[in-house]
């Protein structure tokens, strides 16, 4: 891949990657603290009272949680890998990103095999595989922009070692 959303330079395209994963990772926390409150507060509603699956557990909405405040910070981190073109502080958003795929993939199986005719199960089944969709493509970029840093590097100490060698002689 050398451009991201056909126009942009990897750098860019890192960037945006970034940008969604934290605007992602804020609405989502904000939904969690939400849940949470509801789970154990009278009188607020709770987002997920029509669906009784794995999902709804106090457990679930915790680890939900902290996955998206670590995915905050590691977007920020992100955004300042791509500026600073540092190739190693990349590798935590490609990680937590490739860990949300895998995520978001067994909620999408859970959804299918407990909640195959609810309405708000199959709303959210939608909304999952758009967002894997779109965090995919989002991780490849990242990739190929990590790829593309680490063919810079070995081509400057490449040229650095030719430079010094012909200045020793």
């Amino acid at each position: 891949m050398k451009t991201c959303c056909c126009c942009w330079g990897l750098r860019q395209g890192t960037i945006a990657s970034a940008v969604w994963t934290l605007v992602l990772g804020c609405l989502n926390s904000c939904y969690g603290i939400y849940a949470l409150v509801a789970e154990y507060q009278d009188g607020v509603t709770n987002p997920h009272a029509q669906m009784d699956g794995i999902y709804s557990s106090p457990a679930v909405l915790v680890m939900n949680l902290v996955l998206y405040l670590i995915w905050i910070a590691v977007s920020i981190v992100t955004i300042i890998a791509a500026v600073m073109a540092n190739r190693f502080l990349l590798l935590p958003w490609i990680l937590t990103s490739f860990l949300y795929v895998i995520y978001t993939t067994i909620l999408i199986i859970l959804i299918c095999v407990n909640e195959p005719s609810s309405p708000v199960a199959w709303m959210l089944f939608v909304t999952c595989v758009i967002i894997m969709a779109v965090n995919i493509y989002a991780l490849t970029c990242v990739v190929s922009f990590y790829i593309e840093l680490g063919k810079k590097s070995t081509a400057y100490r490449h040229t650095k070692v030719l430079v010094t060698s012909d200045h020793a002689q």
